[in-house]
């Protein structure tokens, strides 16, 4: 069905299926979901709509004239007015809508679909086949014939994979189109609620972000309940404010992806939680065309320090020789003059943005020269600290080229940590 519509029915908590309520529902151009109640006045059961996590409707659509099941998700009560006619308003950018009347129940799920143009466009095999008969022009036939099911991944808990969807159909000039989807599948062994839905969907939408290298939402989601209705599931301008599958960089290549995929949805499960402040700080930074480039560029320096502080724990700036002689020259000293050295020396030991930038560049994880890591240092303190020095800080086109350079850079560390397009033998250590 369409993101839009005006719809009338009976809506009602999923805990109070006996007290139902006559209201409209409008699905605005932006997909955002209004709610309108009515009650008479004086009624001996008052409305009560005093939890809003879920507000299900069997509803009416005027111009597809069929009925629906909708369920808003944390919708917030906007306004009450009261005449002949108490009127309540409620708004929800989140629902889930099913064609037909499902039964009221708890949701909880067992089956994620989910569909996003780019991916459909990166996953290689296809069942569209063409071939010319007896070699005459223009005596061309096509055929489709639908692939087998892919598998990604598979433990105790799911199995995600692909699966193919074709369909004919004839456009209005009398031609003929062969259309081909391909859909992520997540079968899981235990149902899930709807907060373990967002999180399961937002893993994926970052893991797939990685391997295409460029910003992945899926753009069409259904969710199989247990009473095995299939859900359409909503989000009112989810990618308004990122470059969504745009990316001037190559992506993996489907068949290396393939051929991996256990092992990088391991790892990826595996160290997502232990990694999840570097995670999460890159996706608020990546293909977020609301970010100011300074906020861009202080995020992912920050995201360096994170990841280094994370993966090196041991790291020490001098080395063991200076830490040798740090040792021996304090174990000579006594007093004022040996707190007085050791605060100095510690002061010059001190491990700062500069040592794990460096370090970092001498791991070969970060591919910068000397000059600059200078002025990244530079414009660093500049942006956070207000430092008055600001004679060799990055200018506009200069801070560009660093951010897009440690973009390129920070996707590559994901790519070694999570075995993504690498030799599975060669792990991060």
């Amino acid at each position: 069905m369409k993101n839009t519509g005006f719809f009338t029915g009976l809506w009602w908590l999923p805990e109070r299926p006996d007290k139902k309520q006559y209201g409209s529902l409008t699905i605005d151009s932006e997909g955002k979901a209004n709610l309108l109640l009515f009650e008479k006045p004086n009624m001996d059961s008052p409305l009560e709509f005093d939890n809003y996590n879920q507000i299900t409707g069997l509803a009416f659509n005027h111009e597809e004239k069929k009925d629906y099941t909708i369920e808003l998700i944390n919708a917030w009560q906007t306004h009450f007015n009261t005449q002949e006619l108490n009127k309540y308003g409620y708004l929800s950018t989140e629902y889930l809508i099913y064609k037909g009347n499902s039964d009221s129940t708890p949701l909880r799920f067992k089956e994620i679909i989910l569909y996003s143009e780019a991916v459909n466009e990166w996953i290689q095999p296809t069942g569209i086949k063409s071939s010319k008969e007896n070699r005459k022009p223009f005596n061309i036939s096509f055929k489709y014939t639908q692939p087998k099911a892919i598998k990604f991944y598979q433990d105790e808990q799911m199995r995600i994979g692909c699966f193919f969807n074709g369909h004919y159909s004839l456009g209005k000039k009398g031609e003929a189109i062969i259309n081909e989807s391909k859909w992520i599948s997540v079968e899981l062994k235990q149902d899930i609620a709807l907060d373990d839905f967002h999180k399961l969907v937002s893993s994926l939408e970052n893991l797939f972000t990685l391997v295409l290298k460029g910003q992945i939402m899926f753009s069409s989601i259904k969710l199989k309940a247990l009473n095995g209705v299939e859900y359409q599931h909503y989000v009112a301008g989810r990618k308004e404010n990122f470059l969504v599958n745009k990316s001037s960089r190559k992506g993996v290549d489907f068949y290396s992806f393939k051929e991996g995929s256990q092992t990088i949805f391991e790892n990826w499960f595996l160290k997502s939680d232990e990694l999840r402040m570097v995670i999460n700080n890159f996706f608020t930074a990546f293909g977020n065309l609301t970010m100011y480039m300074e906020n861009r560029f202080i995020a992912y320096i920050s995201l360096l320090e994170q990841y280094h502080s994370l993966r090196f724990i041991d790291f020490n700036p001098k080395g063991e020789t200076y830490k040798r002689m740090y040792e021996k020259v304090l174990s000579s000293l006594k007093g004022d003059s040996l707190s007085w050295v050791k605060k100095r020396l510690d002061d010059k030991t001190e491990i700062n943005l500069r040592s794990r930038l460096d370090d970092l560049m001498k791991k070969d994880v970060l591919h910068i020269d000397n000059d600059q890591l200078n002025r990244i240092i530079e414009t660093r303190n500049y942006l956070v600290h207000l430092d008055p020095s600001k004679e060799n800080i990055l200018n506009n086109k200069e801070m560009m080229d660093i951010n897009s350079l440690l973009e390129k850079d920070i996707i590559q560390l994901f790519h070694k940590e999570f075995v993504i397009n690498v030799n599975p033998n060669v792990l991060m250590k």
